[in-house]
């Protein structure tokens, strides 16, 4: 029974065989593809045509839709740019990635997975990633695992010199003459080729890529739809053409011919595929759960990680500009942990005191201080606990030369979330110059005062004396208007040696109070006078005024 079947499938065939040329040849479509080697995708045999999986399969495809197939020789680089231009209507064996995409249309289906291998001559020490550092590469220009190579190259700062070459089997001769020590290359045409040149493939694998076919951007929609479609068929048919093709190109061919015993045999084997196929199914689509799983925990991790090296750079940032911005003020800096031990000086401070950063770390507070100011330390050590803030005066600190510095220190408690105190902070402000000036200022505040009194002394003294004089004098004038002349002058002195004695007992030597002078004036004036209050009356009215010394004594 199987045996008939298949005789009248042959003789269907054959009828489809004689058939089919006929109806190519009336509407053969020219397709012009460009090849370049890359065995054993794409191998150009000793009489000029072209042979290998990629053409064996587009062969298959070609006839199956009436197309006649052009081979356009060139090498990788310059096909690129025929295809790019639309020179050439197809080209195959050319890897996908998105940038590419972006200048040209590939097939939906993939012909083959690939990925880039790194391989050596014997003897070679390179078998990692960080061998390559300081070594010559040789790879294929415009080779698509190229750019994924460098980022990884880059990530470990490897040092590389690239050399670019424009055919696959220059990378091998380059490295079998010296011109390289190591080369880049598919994994196919590695494999294929790397016994022949007696190179080694190393453990560096990297960027897996679909290989496929593809025409100019825009264009040949046609042949990409057919492409697709036959691929697909071909692909789920482990006998077809597709499958011949990988087999060769990997060293081993796929018979078609069985016996006929075969038959039942396959049938129970048939029979256990589909058990296993739904066995297989259904593990398959757990391990898309479990992987689907696995996929979001990653970008969650990865999202985690983003953040916090985010959050770490921030955190760089924020601490570059508070050290930039502490070490740029004047005031000190001090900052010690919960033990009191200095974890860090701004340079401002480190200069105060004469010593370095390292000389520093590790000591108290009251290391740096005399004797009296360690006991005003150590006496408010309790507070740490309790107040956030502390002002320490007049300490007095030793500088390195063993001289001593007057300082202001403000220090604050840092507490964490629990209330405990994690250490704490201070700002040191050099009052040694202002310190100085006060005790100065101080001395010849007190010797201004004796002066003072001493004017004061001589000053009152000798009004007091011109005033005595003025009365003895005026009792001894015959004329009315010689008597007022002198009492008025008496007056004149009297009034001058009141506006001395209010500025000596005034807080302020060069201004008076106004309305107190002319109070007190008009009272001394009526005693003077001996003027009876019953008999004369005496309103003021002045506003709450203060004359300078020039205003008062003219």
């Amino acid at each position: 029974m199987c045996m008939h079947v298949l005789k009248s499938i042959f003789r269907l065939a054959v009828l489809i065989l004689v058939l089919v040329p006929f109806a190519a040849t009336a509407h053969a479509k020219t397709v012009s593809m460009g090849v370049f080697e890359v065995d054993p995708l794409i191998v150009k045999k000793a009489d000029g045509s072209y042979a290998g999986g990629v053409i064996e399969v587009i062969e298959h495809i070609a006839s199956t839709e009436g197309w006649e197939i052009e081979y356009v020789p060139c090498n990788f680089p310059v096909c690129l740019q025929m295809l790019g231009s639309g020179e050439i209507d197809l080209m195959g064996s050319i890897s996908y990635n998105a940038e590419r995409a972006l200048r040209y249309d590939y097939t939906k289906e993939t012909f083959f997975m690939d990925w880039g291998v790194i391989y050596v001559p014997p003897g070679s020490e390179i078998q990692t990633i960080v061998d390559l550092d300081g070594k010559r590469l040789a790879v294929l220009r415009n080779t698509i695992q190229f750019p994924s190579f460098m980022e990884l190259v880059e990530s470990f700062s490897i040092d590389l010199e690239i050399i670019f070459v424009d055919d696959y089997l220059d990378v091998f001769r380059f490295v079998r003459d010296g011109k390289a020590d190591a080369l880049m290359v598919n994994r196919i045409f590695g494999e294929r080729n790397a016994g022949r040149f007696g190179m080694h493939k190393t453990s560096i694998i990297f960027s897996p890529m679909d290989i496929r076919y593809a025409v100019p951007k825009g264009s040949n929609r046609d042949l990409l739809t057919a492409i697709d479609s036959n691929l697909k068929e071909l692909q789920a048919d482990e006998g077809s053409v597709y499958y011949k093709a990988v087999s060769r190109m990997f060293g081993s061919v796929v018979g078609f011919g069985m016996p006929d015993w075969l038959w039942w045999a396959a049938s129970g084997v048939l029979g256990l595929l589909v058990v296993f196929s739904l066995l297989s199914f259904w593990l398959r689509h757990m391990v898309k759960l479990r992987t689907a799983e696995l996929d979001s925990k990653n970008r969650q991790l990865v999202g985690e990680i983003r953040e916090r090296e985010y959050a770490e750079e921030d955190l760089r940032i924020s601490e570059e500009r508070y050290r930039n911005f502490i070490d740029s003020t004047a005031e000190g800096f001090w900052v010690v942990d919960n033990d009191q031990m200095t974890v860090d000086m701004n340079d401002s401070l480190l200069r105060m005191l004469g010593y370095t950063h390292e000389e520093v770390l590790g000591r108290k507070p009251e290391d740096f201080a005399t004797e009296e100011s360690r006991e005003k330390i150590l006496e408010r050590r309790e507070e740490i606990n309790t107040s956030r803030q502390r002002t320490y005066d007049n300490l007095v600190l030793l500088k390195k030369d063993g001289t001593s510095l007057s300082v202001i220190m403000n220090a604050t408690t840092v507490f964490d979330k629990e209330g405990a105190p994690t250490g704490s902070f201070a700002f040191v402000t050099d009052v040694s110059a202002l310190k100085e000036a006060q005790e100065k200022l101080s001395t010849s505040l007190g010797e201004k005062e004796v002066l003072l009194m001493e004017v004061h002394h001589r000053v009152k003294n000798n009004m007091q004396i011109i005033s005595s004089l003025l009365s003895l004098q005026g009792r001894l004038v015959k004329g009315r208007d010689a008597k007022n002349l002198f009492t008025e002058t008496r007056g004149r002195i009297m009034s001058m040696a009141f506006v001395h004695e209010q500025l000596y007992q005034s807080p302020d030597l060069a201004h008076i109070d106004v309305a107190g002078y002319v109070k007190t004036l008009s009272e001394q004036i009526f005693l003077a006078y001996k003027l009876q209050a019953s008999r004369t009356s005496f309103e003021m009215e002045v506003d709450d005024i203060s004359l300078d010394i020039d205003h008062l004594i003219p």
